[in-house]
């Protein structure tokens, strides 16, 4: 069944936040919400991002430390 819009959306945000954490692992920084917010290449609002990390998170893509 083809993707809906909203779902590609989804998809482009959580590219979007790969690639920045992908930039961010290279220096062994981590990367927080509020920076992920700041600094994603596309235009998102914050509360996708937020989702976008949660999904993520859930499908172990990318591990979560103490601080969030």
């Amino acid at each position: 069944m083809a993707e809906g819009v909203l779902e590609k959306t989804e998809r482009r945000v959580e590219g979007a936040i790969l690639e920045l954490m992908a930039y961010f692992a290279i220096f062994s920084i981590p990367l927080s919400e509020n920076e992920a917010n700041a600094l994603i290449s596309i235009k998102a609002g914050h509360l996708a991002v937020k989702e976008a990390l949660r999904e993520l998170v859930e499908a172990k893509r990318i591990e979560q430390d103490g601080d969030g």
